[in-house]
């Protein structure tokens, strides 16, 4: 019997400062008493919601980035455009629930009576998200013997992007702070953190531009062995 649980979409948002000397990435500590990962040290991001696509934005997810999100599950029908603006949306919201942090552009109208009551503190900040900056950079599916499964798609952004600073409104995430990629080497990371680490080396420190080849990494695990594979604009398109 296939006791696996089952898979619920995620997203998360990779915050990279460049203000300084070197780069360093926000992340932090989940409580000791969480089912899920406990007392180690990840990127903010979670659970989509159905009512992130109904969440306002200053723009639309740029089509190439669509069309690798549209990419489904096997057996699954691709994923609609909502769908994949709700990823994005979840990406963002989720940092702000997390860190106080709250990515997009200020704007001078007030919150709209039919914005989504998860949305309603992030956007009392006053900012909208802005999702074009957003580059999904990574995938990873959870292995089946996992209490909890999520396919998480991975966003980059640079903190520059960051309109608002404030307190985080849940207490998922304590010690939430700025690392270095050496600092970065001395944290208590998941598995799959440590990969999406390595991934955005080469992206950030050794300079590879995402946009030249849009082939983005999807990782799984197969009783105890990690396997990459690869989602390619090409076959999205075909």
């Amino acid at each position: 019997m296939d006791n696996a649980q089952p898979i619920r979409d995620a997203a998360t948002l990779v915050i990279v400062d460049r203000s300084g000397p070197e780069p360093r990435v926000l992340l932090g500590r989940r409580r000791a008493d969480l089912v899920f990962l406990p007392n180690v040290f990840v990127f903010p991001g979670g659970r989509v919601d159905d009512a992130d696509a109904l969440a306002p934005s200053a723009d639309a997810v740029p089509a190439d980035e669509a069309a690798l999100l549209s990419i489904p599950r096997d057996g699954h029908a691709p994923y609609s455009d909502a769908f994949v603006r709700g990823l994005a949306l979840a990406a963002v919201r989720e940092t702000f629930e997390e860190t106080g942090l709250a990515a997009g552009v200020r704007v001078t109208r007030g919150v709209s009576d039919d914005a989504p009551e998860n949305w309603l503190e992030f956007l009392a900040t006053g900012v909208v998200p802005r999702l074009a900056p957003l580059n999904f950079f990574l995938r990873a599916i959870t292995p089946k013997e996992r209490p909890r499964r999520y396919d998480t798609r991975f966003f980059l952004i640079d903190a520059t992007e960051i309109a608002y600073r404030g307190q985080a409104t849940d207490d998922e995430l304590s010690e939430v702070d700025w690392f270095g990629f050496r600092a970065l080497e001395t944290l208590d990371v998941p598995r799959m953190t440590r990969i999406v680490i390595k991934e955005l080396h080469r992206l950030v420190v050794d300079g590879v531009n995402p946009a030249a080849d849009r082939r983005v990494p999807l990782f799984s695990e197969q009783n105890g062995v990690m396997k990459r594979a690869e989602l390619s604009l090409a076959a999205a398109r075909s």
